[in-house]
């Protein structure tokens, strides 16, 4: 019968011999349409997710939360995504329960990076209420990780003598009211690479809750320490999602994870294609040569 004519050829042939571009096209235009219009496919809470969330909501009226924002450039979708809902569930906390925080950042990145979280749209917003150095402090970058944490940790007047914006932090209502580790009820590390100094210093040390945000390959190194000495975690994009769903106020974690579930969904086809055809090609030329 001859080989296929170039009119003939069907779907398997096209396939094999389309070009890898407009693969990539394809997964683009899927992207761009998901950003546009997320599908809000289900999403289901795990258990570290839950806890976390729960347990910020029972905290006791007026209590003091701190934590650090150390996530780098190349940690925003996965780490910096989570603090978007964060900072908006301790807003809402502030204003149903007194709830205050502070931060700093061990990380130059960190003090780059979180000033534009608090700059987002519904961020800024939740927190429109919030008056700074009596709701909210952020004082900016220590040096020394870990040794400026135990001094950190120690009186923060001890690290900084000003905070990120330049005021002085003895005269901010809510460091006269939490200066030290005991007078804060929970604490959250975040970050990438190694967090043993976040249990060493505030878990060990103080005896304190600790919860930490980082991304899924460093999950390994913190998940033997859950519940005894971090009493959750969160990790990855997947874990800011289901933090967006349970606070009802979805937003680029979620939008990313309809992103990343419809261009897995393609790739899983194209590889099932290629297999088919694949063998299917194999059994045509066996055939032919007998």
């Amino acid at each position: 019968m001859g080989e296929p004519t170039k009119e003939n050829k069907g779907v398997r042939y096209f396939l094999e011999d389309v070009d890898p571009r407009v693969i990539y096209a394809i997964i683009i235009i899927l992207m761009l349409g998901v950003t546009l219009r997320p599908l809000g496919l289900p999403i289901r809470v795990s258990p570290n997710t839950k806890v976390f969330v729960d347990y910020l909501d029972n905290l006791p009226e007026n209590s003091v939360v701190m934590f650090f924002a150390d996530w780098g450039a190349t940690h925003e979708f996965t780490i910096g995504t989570q603090f978007r809902p964060f900072l908006i569930q301790l807003a809402r906390l502030n204003a149903e329960k007194g709830i205050k925080w502070v931060a700093a950042s061990s990380t130059p990145d960190g003090l780059v990076l979180f000033p534009e979280k608090l700059e987002e749209p519904d961020v800024k917003k939740a927190m429109s209420n919030m008056v700074y150095g009596e709701d909210w402090v952020y004082l900016g970058y220590f040096a020394g990780v870990e040794t400026g944490l135990a001094a950190l940790l120690k009186g923060i007047p001890n690290m900084f003598t000003y905070d990120a914006f330049g005021n002085a932090v003895v005269d901010l209502p809510l460091i006269q009211q939490a200066n030290k580790a005991e007078d804060f009820a929970v604490f959250m590390g975040s970050g990438g690479g190694e967090l043993g100094h976040w249990i060493r210093q505030i878990a060990v040390a103080y005896d304190k809750p600790l919860a930490i945000m980082t991304q899924g390959i460093c999950a390994p190194s913190i998940q033997p320490f859950i519940p005894q000495l971090v009493y959750t975690m969160l990790t990855d994009m997947k874990c800011a999602a289901e933090y967006e769903y349970m606070i009802g106020m979805p937003g680029p974690a979620i939008s990313g994870m309809d992103i990343q579930t419809v261009v897995h969904l393609f790739l899983f086809v194209m590889i099932i294609l290629a297999n088919v055809m694949y063998f299917t090609k194999g059994k045509q030329d066996t055939g032919r040569n007998d």
